[in-house]
């Protein structure tokens, strides 16, 4: 038995050898197919020619709109709001001076009645103070009559009792009514000096009690909401019968006539835009709405942390045909400065550093250098006007491929120049 097993595995090692040698001669003796070589057809390629343009470099920028004018009404006054109309709602057009809301002004209008009560009360005492002026007028006149006929009186008798004729007592007596004359002369007089400061104490008092009429009138006509611009409601954040205080909002309003969108843009950008400059404005997810704008202000200070500064583009919606909603988060392109004979090619045409340029059939290397990005294109150096510059299917070039122009088979014509393809405005020289 053993052996039987020892021999089988003996002539299966003998035929597997056997194989293995038979196989090695077929192969070695297979006869070689024949080879023919097979021409690559030229890559189809589009191009641009390289021409010397004219163009605005576009300067990118987002922001959100807001309006120009906006205000949130809220209240000087505290009380219940006894009128708001059904009427009063987001989107309403209002004018200027139209009511908005009333608050209850029952309190504010005793305040005012008790101030003019009270300014009557010192008007009323200060025209005494006329009369009494007049009064002493005609007083100070009489008593100075009594005074010289007094001072006449006493020279007389003054002159006899020094001559002996008269007797003391008699000029003492005429002596006292001197006194008093003058007494009571000098106090009339006194009386009248205190009349300018007593009436310009009077006076100051009417001046407070006016002041007071005024800020009581004031606050009711405070409990009355007035729309201070031509515009439309925001928002409405009161109900009918709420009571407020002071500083509670009430109302949201804005103009959305005029729009103003705060752009914020690289510091290093800072000195290529002006006041004044066109712009143009979209939104990102679609291009088929579009305002323009005018750069009406620029911050003249930039953001340490960000090295970002701020200018702002006013848009008048009157003029746009679709308007420009407060809120939207727009992109803008704003007109930069003139690049003037500059060569432009497309952004994606260029690959670290180098682009194809198209020669007699033949795909060759060009090393360039960039100048300024202008969104999709590229202001480059290293090229001569008129070359012509592969724009598609670089992932199959190579230097020294064959090629042929799209729409031009059998020959490489040179195309007609082809104008930048740049959001910024282009001019050919």
């Amino acid at each position: 038995m053993r052996r039987q097993i020892i021999v089988s595995f003996i002539l299966i090692a003998i035929l597997f050898t056997g194989g293995i040698g038979i196989a090695i001669v077929l192969v070695k003796t297979k006869p070689e197919p024949p080879t023919r070589d097979v021409a690559r057809p030229p890559l189809l390629v589009e191009t641009v020619v390289v021409q010397p343009q004219t163009v605005v470099e576009p300067i990118v920028g987002y922001g959100t709109a807001r309006a120009d004018r906006f205000a949130r009404l809220s209240t000087q006054v505290a009380g219940e709001i006894i009128e708001l109309g059904d009427w009063l709602k987001p989107g309403v057009e209002v004018r200027m001076g139209q009511v908005l809301l009333r608050i209850d002004e029952e309190e504010y209008n005793r305040y005012l009645e008790r101030a003019k009560s009270m300014l009557d009360a010192d008007r009323a005492q200060l025209a005494q103070l006329d009369i009494e002026e007049h009064n002493l007028d005609r007083l100070i006149a009489i008593a100075k009559k009594e005074l010289d006929i007094a001072q006449s009186d006493f020279d007389r008798v003054k002159s006899l009792f020094e001559d002996g004729e008269s007797h003391p007592r008699e000029f003492d007596q005429y002596h006292r009514a001197l006194q008093q004359a003058r007494s009571a002369h000098q106090t009339l007089e006194n009386r009248k000096a205190l009349l300018p400061s007593q009436r310009a104490q009077r006076e100051a008092n009417c001046r407070n009690r006016q002041a007071e009429v005024d800020l009581a009138q004031l606050n009711v006509d405070r409990c009355r909401i007035v729309a201070p611009f031509d515009g439309q409601i925001d928002e409405v954040m009161i109900e009918l019968g709420e009571r407020v205080q002071i500083g509670r909002e009430l109302v949201s309003l804005l103009n959305p006539d005029l729009i103003e969108v705060p752009i914020e843009l690289p510091a290093a950008v800072r000195h290529r835009v002006r006041t004044g400059a066109p712009c143009r404005l979209a939104v990102d997810s679609t291009d088929e709405v579009a305002w323009s704008g005018r750069v009406q202000r620029i911050s003249p200070t930039a953001s340490e942390t960000t090295r970002t500064f701020k200018l702002y583009v006013e848009v008048d919606n009157t003029e746009q045909a679709q308007r420009l909603v407060p809120g939207f988060f727009v992109r803008a392109i704003i007109d930069g400065p003139t690049l003037a004979h500059v060569l432009i090619v497309p952004r994606g045409a260029i690959q670290q550093g180098r682009v194809f340029v198209y020669n007699d059939g033949t795909a060759h290397e060009r090393d360039i250098q960039v100048v300024r990005h202008l969104l999709d294109q590229t202001v480059v150096s290293g090229l001569q006007p008129g070359e012509i510059v592969i724009t598609s299917n670089l992932d199959a070039l190579y230097g020294g491929a064959a090629v042929r122009l799209e729409g031009n088979p059998t020959g490489p014509e040179t195309p007609a120049a082809t104008k930048a393809q740049s959001t910024g405005r282009t001019e050919q020289p």
